[in-house]
């Protein structure tokens, strides 16, 4: 993964665990679509060559966004994560997101749920142990299963 990809992936962690907190801390709290396309499209990016361009206006766009979410939400902006000792279960649990954002983009409406584990898993990457990806992992399954249905 290039520098410009890490920083995306560090700054798309952010977001998701500034949302997650959101979602956690007030009651109700269901984000939006505006979030979920800004981090689908981050999370396509990741999967697919992309100038350094591209990478970096997607990278601003995600940071803008976690300050955002923070502001009219009154949660901690998460910073960006550093993900350069990623491997095993984090690794398996961005490549699942990746495909999953490229599975949204195919779906015309918003779909919260599936979104709300996109955040929580991007959030269970900021922690230091798998413990928790490997939690979001085990959802895999029926979040693709979800997919699969509304693709029919």
């Amino acid at each position: 993964m290039s520098n410009s990809r890490d920083e995306l992936t560090g700054a798309l962690i952010g977001l998701g665990a500034t949302i997650t907190e959101a979602m956690n801390e007030i009651e109700g709290f269901i984000p939006c679509g505006n979030p979920a396309t800004i981090t689908n499209a981050g999370l396509v990016i990741l999967k697919n060559p992309t100038s350094e361009e591209k990478l970096a206006h997607q990278t601003e766009a995600t940071k803008a966004f976690i300050e955002h979410v923070s502001e009219h939400r009154g949660v901690t902006a998460h910073d960006v994560a550093d993900v350069s000792s990623f491997n095993g279960a984090k690794t398996e649990l961005l490549s699942a997101l990746s495909t999953v954002a490229m599975q949204l983009q195919t779906i015309e409406e918003h779909q919260p749920e599936i979104m709300e584990w996109v955040y929580r898993s991007l959030a269970s990457l900021e922690q230091e142990s798998n413990a928790e990806a490997n939690s979001q992992l085990a959802r895999y399954e029926e979040i693709q299963q979800q997919l699969d249905a509304l693709s029919a």
